[in-house]
């Protein structure tokens, strides 16, 4: 798999190798794959929201966010053994659960070889906000979710009313970056869930990064 690595992925997954630290995996966010890495307070409530939902043997699937799962290995390698950690960039195949997921290909071998239906909970953060990606990202998530699973997908408010249409509603809670996405408010990031949660009704508008003209 190195062989596919740039020089700066192998530096990052070198000092991994040797500290544990997961922060060199973590810099930068790489705008050519549309990385946006969570802040601290996002990464900690939507941690909470996880391990509030799930029992101790739950299975959980990472897609696409893998600010979430660096801290969860840091805090509770433990726990992190059964929680996989769906993604593109091949800096985080340090990870034992690491599993190769490109959106476009979202039945590949990597993802047919699982169990199917054997994960409880879905955290999804596409990088890209269309229609036709959400559809493969549906794809992937009817492969991998149990019949009582549950399933958050962060997205814009352009895909609300589609996530809508899929049984997926809007919280008021919104996910905070360590920089802004963009300058308009209707391309901030929005969570939309499946099943009925308390710590994602408060409102946190105020806590998005203003963009600076």
């Amino acid at each position: 798999m190195e062989d596919y690595l740039n020089p700066e992925e192998l530096l990052s997954i070198s000092e991994f190798q040797k500290s544990g630290d997961t922060d060199g995996l973590l810099a930068p966010d790489l705008t050519n794959l549309s990385q946006y890495w969570y802040r601290d307070d996002t990464q900690i409530r939507l941690l909470k929201e996880i391990l509030d939902e799930i029992k101790p043997d739950s299975k959980v699937a990472i897609l696409a966010a893998p600010t979430l799962y660096c801290r969860l290995f840091k805090e509770n390698p433990e726990l992190a053994k059964n929680i996989y950690i769906f993604e593109y960039d091949k800096r985080f195949s340090v990870y034992d659960n690491f599993i190769y997921y490109d959106i476009n290909d979202p039945l590949a071998n990597d993802v047919k070889k699982l169990e199917k239906n054997s994960f409880d909970y879905i955290l999804a953060d596409p990088p890209f906000w269309l229609e036709e990606v959400l559809l493969k990202l549906f794809q992937t998530i009817d492969h991998l979710k149990t019949n009582s699973g549950k399933t958050m997908i962060c997205a814009g408010p352009p895909m609300t009313s589609f996530l809508e249409k899929h049984g997926y509603k809007v919280c008021k809670y919104r996910p905070t970056y360590e920089r802004r996405l963009s300058c308009y408010n209707s391309n901030q990031s929005r969570i939309h869930i499946d099943y009925k949660s308390s710590l994602m009704t408060e409102n946190n508008e105020s806590d998005e990064i203003i963009f600076e003209k």
